[in-house]
């Protein structure tokens, strides 16, 4: 996505988060890892980036006299009641970090009639992690949101990490696959395709399996921005 949430929390990809990215090392063909390097350098001017992402999040999001939100990134259980969220993130990027990040977590459609999922809205910025259900558009404010995130502030949002194979080039594409571990058991096979002309990642795959769990895998999108849309504004709740 190159969100590598991975190795957080419960584990995970959409762009490995600086230092749990750099914990895993970098080797396998030299012309993958030199290329891998290059895309790293070249995020350093970019300003923003959207991310478009299925198979990476479940959420539980109800509300209610008590209202209750929870979500987990880069597992393949779904536990019962919760559903997989689709995610629409906006990264804003100075020198290669991130400044704010923004996702759109969204639960499938509903065609019963009976479904009480609601949509949720994480915001990270330098005062902290928040979120707000409903589309932003019509939520009022914020509550402060506890745990692990994905991305953090000032986090590296690209980060070589893994074993490398050869750079497999198309046309006007790269394709630039990595293998790296998956929380404590599992391990992920990715394929990003890139620009060849700007290195930047246009979207891609991971296959994430072993450890005794069930296989799952997330597909992602990426745009990069000319410019960075306006920050989130946060106004918190009452109460």
């Amino acid at each position: 996505m190159r969100l590598r949430f991975a190795l957080l929390a419960a584990a995970g990809s959409l762009a490995a988060a600086g230092a749990a990215a750099a914990a895993v090392q970098v080797s396998g063909n030299a012309q993958g890892v030199a290329l891998a390097r290059r895309e790293a350098a070249a995020y350093r001017a970019v300003r923003a980036e959207t991310v478009h992402e299925t198979g990476y999040v479940v959420m539980n999001a109800l509300l209610g006299a008590v209202s209750v939100f929870d979500w987990r990134w880069g597992t393949g259980v779904v536990p019962p009641g919760w559903v997989r969220g689709t995610e629409d993130g906006v990264v804003a990027l100075r020198d290669g970090r991130v400044l704010w990040w923004r996702d759109e977590l969204t639960p499938p459609v509903c065609r019963s009639g009976l479904c009480d999922q609601q949509p949720v809205e994480v915001v990270v910025d330098r005062a902290g992690a928040f979120y707000a259900y409903g589309d932003p558009a019509r939520h009022t404010c914020f509550g402060r949101l506890t745990g692990e995130t994905p991305v953090s502030y000032r986090s590296l949002w690209n980060v070589p990490h893994g074993r490398y194979t050869a750079p497999d080039y198309r046309g006007d594409t790269v394709r630039l696959s990595f293998s790296y571990p998956w929380g404590s058991r599992q391990t992920a096979h990715e394929t990003d395709t890139l620009s060849r002309a700007t290195l930047l990642d246009r979207g891609g795959v991971i296959r994430v399996s072993g450890g005794g769990q069930r296989p799952f895998t997330i597909r992602f999108t990426n745009t990069q921005l000319a410019r960075a849309p306006a920050a989130p504004r946060v106004n918190l709740c009452r109460g």
